[in-house]
């Protein structure tokens, strides 16, 4: 959770949330690029011990989707984080989605 914090209050002052200053403010914190797409701006998956980040478009609504989930106001940035499972026969994932 600290790393997610650490991560909203890096992103504060950037006027617009892009992939681009995303993957600037993982790099900045210590985050390794682990897969990066071929043709894209940016890498789009990140990893730092055994903490996943993952880039990518518009996050869900209003929280509709998860299992459970809590968001929390951090400067001009709101950190949600919620679990999700996307079929009933795959395993539950925490999500954090910053905006």
């Amino acid at each position: 959770m600290d790393e997610l914090i650490a991560l909203a209050r890096d992103l504060a002052p950037e006027p617009r949330l892009t992939g681009e200053a995303l993957a600037a403010a993982l790099e900045r914190a210590g985050w390794s690029v682990l897969r990066a797409g071929t043709g894209t701006a940016f890498p789009r998956v990140w990893q730092k011990g055994a903490l996943r980040a993952g880039i990518q478009g518009d996050g869900p609504g209003d929280g509709l989707d998860y299992l459970h989930h809590r968001a929390w106001r951090l400067t001009n940035r709101t950190l949600l984080v919620g679990a999700i499972q996307h079929d009933n026969g795959l395993p539950v994932f925490v999500e954090a989605v910053i905006s």
